[in-house]
């Protein structure tokens, strides 16, 4: 299990009833701009590029499908497929949910837009977020 897939299991694990009443589509926006983000504990002083709990568009679709998965977040007649996540977390990258991120932090993380930790002129701001219903 990647530390991505940790982190969406234990920010979603809340949430995971009222997940499954909402529509596929529903769920699959709920991660719309997901691609962009570097995610650290939220009490780090230090960013270096081995504490981002970020991952790639790829690692990303797959942690979300796994912990939908796990979650028991599924539809039947379809199962989740990864394109449908790289394509939507690539969309808008870096402009997150509000509600996502807020789960996030809420189990003791910090999301920025993404950035090099390994580059010495590293800036790190605030991810940019935006609202939309239905929310966690």
């Amino acid at each position: 299990m990647t530390d991505i897939t940790n982190v969406l299991k234990k920010a979603l694990e809340p949430y995971a009833e009222t997940l499954k009443g909402w529509q596929r589509e529903e769920v699959i926006s709920l991660f719309i701009g997901f691609g962009n983000a570097s995610i650290y504990w939220n009490d780090i002083e230090d960013y270096s590029s081995d504490k981002d709990f970020g991952g790639t568009f790829t690692e990303n679709a797959s942690s979300i499908i796994s912990v939908l998965n796990e979650l028991d977040i599924t539809f039947e007649d379809s199962p989740w497929d990864s394109s449908e996540f790289y394509w939507t977390i690539f969309a808008d990258a870096g402009n997150v949910r509000s509600d996502l991120v807020k789960a996030i932090e809420n189990v003791g993380f910090k999301c920025y837009e993404h950035f090099d930790a390994d580059d010495e002129n590293h800036k790190v701001k605030d991810i940019k977020t935006f609202s939309s219903e239905p929310s966690l």
